[in-house]
């Protein structure tokens, strides 16, 4: 349906920076978000064509890049 649920688990509070990007770079969302050690939030993409994305989470340790596959 288009909304993913992502589980954050950090050793203290930290924030999260979040950018969606299709395949061509186009940025497709950009949100940040205070975390406290685990945590949860949803991302709603099902306004989003189906297709593939690719999720970069970032914080002021590093980054985690994820694909995001949307197919109804």
């Amino acid at each position: 349906d288009g909304k993913f649920q992502l589980n954050f688990n950090f050793p203290a509070s930290t924030t999260v920076g979040l950018q969606i990007t299709d395949l061509t770079g186009r940025i497709i969302l950009t949100s940040s978000h205070d975390v406290s050690f685990s945590s949860q939030t949803e991302i709603d993409l099902s306004e989003m064509s189906d297709g593939i994305y690719q999720l970069t989470a970032q914080t002021e340790n590093g980054y985690l890049v994820k694909r995001l596959i949307i197919a109804r």
